[in-house]
């Protein structure tokens, strides 16, 4: 077996054993939760011998704890660092068992502090863009898109995905409609600037250890591409860059909608290292519509 055929992307796309959020049912040390890392490491051994050979495990960055540790502050702030030292040596022992362990991402929406509010400021600067703001405070609508109203500095509203305290990254619109110029391309510097972001954040964890990334909403990030095609071409791109700096890592998609094209965006873009390269070496509804980028 090759060094590429036994890489932690590779044995993400092998496993059979694949064990979702575990902090329900491992002990707690932290006193802050009902499960901690401490805990999963301590029960390493007995996964392992039930033959868990990946552990994908739930947000567990800074969060103000509103949609279950979905509405995440900061991907790589205090958190990161008070738990680092628990992250490497669970990252060290689940490696000595040649197994991987994926961490849920949501790079659909993001609320830092610091960042939204220097987003939402009248005066333009680096952050403006970052999210998808409509051109005036009186736009209380927008096609099959929600709007939160009156939020802001700025005279503008946001677009939010699920509830008012996730506002939307911007990723841009594969389909911008020329009556709302506030509705930017997926090119644009905005959405750009955005995925140079989120490049970052993968690498802080791919740098500490992680196997990959269970990628939350994957197939939604570019707004009005009701065919898939540019979200899959910015999948093909953030591939593209693994395969460069990371090609041993792996992403798992949530891709809800089985439709013909997003199935197919999903077997387009799987690049883990398996026997079959090209193929999606999981089934297109594993774990209800998620499959391997």
């Amino acid at each position: 077996m090759s060094a590429a055929e036994s890489s932690p992307a590779s044995e993400l796309a092998r496993t059979r054993g694949f064990l979702r959020d575990l902090s329900p049912v491992i002990p707690r040390h932290e006193c802050d939760g009902i499960g901690d890392l401490r805990g999963i490491i301590e029960k390493l051994p007995y996964l392992h011998s039930l033959g868990v050979t990946a552990l994908w495990i739930n947000p567990c960055f800074e969060s103000p704890f509103r949609d279950a540790g979905y509405d995440i502050s900061d991907f790589t702030g205090r958190a990161a660092v008070r738990y680092q030292r628990n992250l490497r040596t669970l990252f060290a022992r689940r490696a000595s068992w040649a197994s991987a362990s994926c961490w849920t991402w949501c790079g659909s929406h993001l609320r830092p502090a610091s960042l939204y509010r220097e987003s939402q400021r009248h005066e333009r600067n680096r952050y403006t863009d970052w999210y998808i703001w409509t051109d005036s405070v009186w736009t209380w609508s927008a096609p099959n898109q929600q709007v939160v109203v009156g939020a802001a500095e700025r005279d503008a509203n946001y677009i939010p995905n699920f509830f008012c305290f996730q506002p939307a990254l911007n990723y841009g619109y594969a389909q911008p409609d020329p009556k709302l110029p506030w509705q930017q391309p997926v090119d644009a510097p905005g959405p750009r600037a955005v995925r140079e972001e989120l490049k970052k954040i993968m690498r802080f964890w791919f740098d500490l250890g992680a196997s990959g990334f269970r990628v939350d909403m994957a197939g939604s990030l570019v707004k009005n591409d009701p065919d898939g095609r540019a979200t899959a071409a910015l999948w093909h791109e953030f591939r593209a860059w693994m395969d460069r700096e990371y090609p041993d890592r792996a992403l798992v998609s949530e891709w809800s909608s089985l439709g013909s094209q997003s199935r197919r965006a999903s077997i387009w873009i799987s690049s883990c290292r398996s026997a079959n390269p090209g193929t999606n070496p999981l089934p297109a509804d594993y774990a209800g519509g998620d499959g391997v980028l």
